[in-house]
């Protein structure tokens, strides 16, 4: 292996994990230095005690890489501290006098590393998780990373909480009479588990987005601070203004029409409530959007949302004002599924490369009640089903390469191809040609027709679904 050209080397280490690269490094010293570089590239703040209670050693050899770091701060020896441009905060759980140890030298090794531009931080730390040790800790993260917000490409970091306050996200926000931070270079922004009731948290997540002028790629995470807030909530009539989190930029950020408009291509949203477009049927702010991944999980409700006895506060859904606002998606994931969905889906084509629609709810236990049926109402429901396949899906045939459903069909009709299916006459269409296909995904769910509406099948529908698929 030591005779192996340095081009093929590196090849190697590009094309392996971070743990096989320093691997690769132990077979000579030539390798040792030629891939230095690539080993020294991330630097991981992994401290479980737990984890390497049958090896101390580990965790021994991680505490000094630390007090390493953390001696050469000043002097900018460490070859980390030109090297290393990714920080990963890991898990801490440690015990009392561990944590001494680590007060000591975390705040200096962080400082240390002066060429970071991409921080991802875990907030998983065991059942110490509200130790005053780990809140320390936290406190020490955030002032060390504080200089190096405005060179940071990348920041992925998920809301701790110690009380009511979710610490880590200090780091975004100003402090006394400090200015707000500006993250100029910032194109990539993960915040998961923020409070969704906490409307310090919300705003948070807005200004942020409002100072960060290249930002692309955005994912928000929204959660209930507890299990039984969760409880309490009212799910279906309480839906999520996206403007709290994600506002219109300043006129500072704004083109040359003097629209302000934020430069978000990739959008993930998931909470527990739909999200709603509260203050305008459209959403000009967002002209760049390409890929959009909305999860609501378990707040789906069973009925559309147009049947629900307040449609009011659903006034703009976000299907609506994406439609309004001429939007068109390359990338499309949600459970959201509703008639807005599809009338969205019905507006444009030939963009659209993925789609994966889901809707898992089941019609036995919605907060454990029995929601009732009736014909009119798997109509209906089944309308929604005709309409995508029959109206939205032949926009997109040509250039769809991934499609996957996985709906449950007690409450929305038939959801695959085949004869005997609600498509057995009007689709495929002679011009709907899944040319680009390479994927498909669809849900099977052999016992509906026997089960539907309590009693036998359909006439003409076919329960061999095997065969139809």
């Amino acid at each position: 292996m030591a005779a192996f050209p340095p081009e093929l080397i590196k090849n190697i280490a590009e094309q392996g994990t971070h743990q096989e690269t320093k691997a690769l490094r132990l077979v000579c010293h030539t390798y040792a230095a030629l891939l230095q570089a690539t080993a020294l590239r991330k630097f991981t703040i992994h401290l479980d005690r737990e984890r390497y209670h049958l090896n101390p050693s580990r965790l021994e050899f991680r505490f000094r890489a630390l007090e390493w770091l953390a001696a050469e701060a000043e002097t900018d020896t460490h070859p980390g501290s030109r090297l290393t441009t990714e920080l990963v905060i890991d898990e801490i759980f440690l015990n009392d006098n561990e944590h001494a140890r680590l007060g000591v030298c975390l705040g200096p090794a962080i400082r240390a590393l002066k060429s970071v531009t991409k921080v991802y931080w875990e907030t998983d730390s065991g059942p110490n998780s509200t130790s005053d040790a780990l809140k320390q800790h936290y406190s020490t993260i955030t002032q060390s990373l504080t200089p190096r917000l405005s060179f940071l490409t990348s920041l992925k970091m998920g809301a701790h909480r110690f009380s009511r306050d979710a610490a880590n996200l200090t780091l975004l926000r100003p402090t006394g009479s400090a200015s707000p931070p500006s993250f100029p270079n910032l194109n990539t922004l993960y915040l998961w588990n923020i409070d969704r009731s906490s409307r310090r948290d919300l705003d948070t997540v807005g200004q942020t987005v409002c100072v960060a002028p290249r930002i692309c790629d955005l994912n928000v995470s929204l959660r209930m601070r507890s299990i039984r807030a969760f409880e309490a909530s009212n799910r279906y009539t309480s839906p999520i203004p996206i403007q709290t989190f994600l506002p219109p930029p300043p006129p500072l950020i704004a083109d040359n029409n003097n629209t302000a408009t934020l430069t978000v291509q990739t959008l993930t949203l998931s909470t527990e409530s739909r999200f709603i477009n509260s203050t305008s049927p459209t959403l000009p702010h967002l002209p760049h959007l390409q890929c959009l991944t909305l999860h609501i999980g378990c707040t789906q409700h069973p009925l559309p949302l147009e049947t629900t006895s307040k449609p009011a506060i659903y006034k703009h859904t976000v299907w609506d004002a994406l439609k309004e606002s001429g939007i068109k998606l390359r990338r499309l994931d949600t459970d959201d599924l509703c008639p807005s969905l599809i009338r969205y889906l019905s507006a444009y084509g030939g963009v659209l490369e993925v789609l994966a629609i889901s809707h898992h709810i089941s019609a036995q236990t919605i907060n454990g009640s029995n929601i009732q049926t009736n014909a009119s109402t798997m109509e209906l429901l089944s309308g929604v089903a005709r309409e995508f396949f029959n109206a939205a899906l032949p926009l997109h045939a040509a250039s769809l390469t991934h499609l996957s459903l996985n709906v449950n069909h007690e409450w929305w009709g038939t959801w695959w191809f085949g004869p005997g299916m609600v498509l057995a006459k009007s689709f495929p269409q002679p011009n709907c040609v899944f040319a680009k296909l390479e994927e498909l995904g669809m849900a099977v769910m052999l016992p509906i027709a026997e089960e539907r509406l309590g009693g036998g099948a359909l006439d003409g529908e076919d329960t061999d679904y095997l065969v139809s698929l």
